[in-house]
């Protein structure tokens, strides 16, 4: 008797069939499950430029627009104006592209938003990264990451410090939006 029941209980059943009602759901037609990926011709050298070197304004201006905003910068820090240093080292256009014309923006770009975090003390950043936008949260990462790149040049420790406090502000979703930016300064 115990193994006719262990063989009522080990006889597969028949899947059950969706009601009709799931059967035409807008999810059994997605349109982007249809699209050939090898068609989009991603590797395409046309995308590849344009997705990385995006159009703004030329390098000799950008260059420009570097120095002079490194200069106001550094005058806000010598003020002891920490807040105002951040958020002017992160307006404007950033350097973004892989012309070499535009290493001498990236390079003072990195710097000036390098020194900012330097100079700041980390136990104060929580007064200060709250009143900037994400995306100049994002893109402050971005500097952290490009200046953390070069421990030659910048103090590893201040700049992991921020990366921690930037993270406590913005999620590890600023984390992934700047890994998976295709535009690198």
């Amino acid at each position: 008797m115990f193994s006719r029941a262990l063989n009522l209980l080990c006889v597969p059943t028949p899947p059950a069939t969706p009601p009709a009602s799931s059967r035409n759901s807008p999810y059994d037609t997605m349109s982007h499950r249809k699209v050939d990926v090898d068609s989009l011709g991603l590797d395409d050298e046309d995308y590849e430029s344009a997705a990385l070197n995006p159009a703004g304004p030329p390098p000799d201006v950008l260059n420009a627009v570097a120095a002079e905003r490194a200069a106001h910068v550094a005058n806000l820090l010598a003020r002891g104006a920490v807040a105002e240093a951040l958020s002017a080292a992160l307006t404007g256009d950033a350097p973004y592209g892989t012309d070499p014309a535009l290493a001498p923006a990236k390079e003072q770009s990195t710097k000036a938003v390098a020194d900012v975090l330097t100079t700041a003390r980390v136990a104060d950043a929580a007064q200060y990264l709250p009143t900037l936008t994400p995306a100049d949260r994002d893109l402050l990462l971005k500097y952290v990451y490009k200046a953390m790149a070069q421990p030659q040049l910048y103090n590893c420790g201040a700049l992991l410090a921020w990366h921690e406090k930037i993270t406590e502000v913005s999620g590890v979703g600023s984390i992934v939006r700047v890994m998976s930016d295709r535009r690198v300064i």
